[in-house]
């Protein structure tokens, strides 16, 4: 088997538009943004898993990159996964969050160049090796479900390792199950935010940078754990999360013959007219109307969210599931935020280690699962109609069983 890693810079001008929370504009940069690469392959299977310090990618935009790393090196495009590590810390580049927003097309371009040099530098300089998937458990204190802080989250710390024969790191996929950000609004100065903390004390501890990507984080986050949103925090806490993965157990996997299927979510409905979605503006309307003080606050938050589905958001498309089975293992993506209840569910579909990758190939803002969806904030800033998540999930977790 063969392994290549590598990573580029791809920090935008300092003074670009930042997306995540509120429009705002960067006055510095804390630390670099990148792209990096971790390759896999053995025989005809070929993996590339590609992770964008960005806060989200738009699937026509990934299917570019894919398309030229396909022409330059004979990757098909489904063993491309191209996934946003979502810090809220970085540049716009999509018109998803935001209602009138800031795109660069050079720096897309940039990210384009650069994500394909990395491709290529992995590629050229892969070499022998073996699998092994490492579980540990994230240490108490580091995330915790958002919603409700009692609410369970996924307390797994999955990694891909690849080694030598003397058990050397080669690279590393590291998934963690929340959203990356300690850094909030008030933030201007451009950063990795959590996953770049838990990159460098990775590489600190292990000795090599791991390509990180997230996984069910949907409603979990620093929110009840955090002292401040500060770098000393984010520091502190990914220097707590790494030291967690010394108790990592590790389980060798080899690459098999590699089956893909796709699974598509198809979305065709007017936000203004449609019954389900106005009973949910109704809902929150009614809601702020009664609520008084640091509730009625919160409340006016979903109720902005939502008028920027109605009036702006994006619900006539096509996207797509992909399921690669590679023997030992299989690799799900997802195209946006999924709440850990639905990510258990894929996670969890049969006994065969599954790795779930979000945010990746596209970007659809968050699923929220039928029993929860309108109680909390990622139901507002979803695109899907309540129960919609649920019947992709289904349909992904039934595709799972049946390869």
């Amino acid at each position: 088997m063969l392994i290549g890693t590598d990573n580029q810079l791809i920090d935008p001008q300092i003074g670009c538009e930042m997306e995540g929370y509120e429009s705002r504009r960067s006055t510095g940069r804390h630390d670099h943004l990148t792209t990096s690469v971790f390759y896999l392959a053995k025989g005809e299977t070929r993996l590339l898993f590609i992770a964008l310090d960005i806060v989200a990618v738009p699937g026509y935009r990934a299917d570019r990159i894919k398309r030229q790393i396909t022409a330059q090196w004979q990757v098909p495009a489904e063993q491309v996964v191209i996934a946003a590590i979502h810090t809220h810390s970085g540049p716009t580049v999509t018109d998803l969050l935001l209602d009138y927003p800031d795109i660069d097309e050079t720096y897309w371009q940039q990210i384009d160049t650069q994500t394909v040099k990395a491709v290529a530098n992995a590629i050229q300089n892969a070499q022998p090796g073996r699998l092994a998937l490492r579980a540990a458990t994230v240490p108490d204190g580091i995330y915790a479900n958002r919603d409700q802080a009692t609410m369970p989250y996924n307390r797994q710390l999955a990694q891909l390792v690849a080694l030598d024969d003397d058990n050397k790191l080669l690279g590393a996929l590291l998934l963690l199950g929340t959203h990356p950000t300690i850094m909030n609004v008030q933030n201007t100065q451009l950063s990795a935010d959590l996953v770049g903390g838990v990159r460098q004390a990775y590489q600190k501890r292990f000795g090599i940078r791991p390509v990180v990507m997230l996984t069910d984080c949907g409603n979990t986050s620093t929110r009840y754990t955090r002292r401040e949103s500060s770098f000393d925090e984010v520091m502190q806490k990914s220097e707590q999360l790494v030291a967690g993965l010394i108790k990592a157990v590790d389980k060798p996997v080899t690459l098999g013959r590699l089956q893909s299927q796709q699974v598509t979510l198809t979305s065709d409905y007017n936000p203004m007219t449609n019954p389900d979605a106005q009973v949910l503006w109704t809902k929150i309307n009614n809601e702020t109307q009664a609520a008084t003080g640091a509730r009625q606050d919160e409340l006016k938050g979903f109720l902005s969210t939502y008028q920027h589905i109605r009036n702006f958001g994006h619900t006539h498309f096509q996207a797509h599931s992909t399921i690669l089975d590679c023997g030992d293992l299989r690799i799900v993506t997802y195209p946006g935020e999924l709440v850990h209840t639905l990510g258990a569910r894929i996670r969890h579909a049969d006994d065969k280690p599954t790795l779930l990758v979000t945010l990746a190939n596209d970007y659809r803002g968050y699923s929220v699962n039928q029993e929860d969806f309108g109680q909390y904030f990622e139901s507002y800033n979803s695109v899907l109609l309540r129960g919609t998540a649920d019947e992709f999930v289904a349909r992904i977790v039934a595709a799972e069983q049946n390869m």
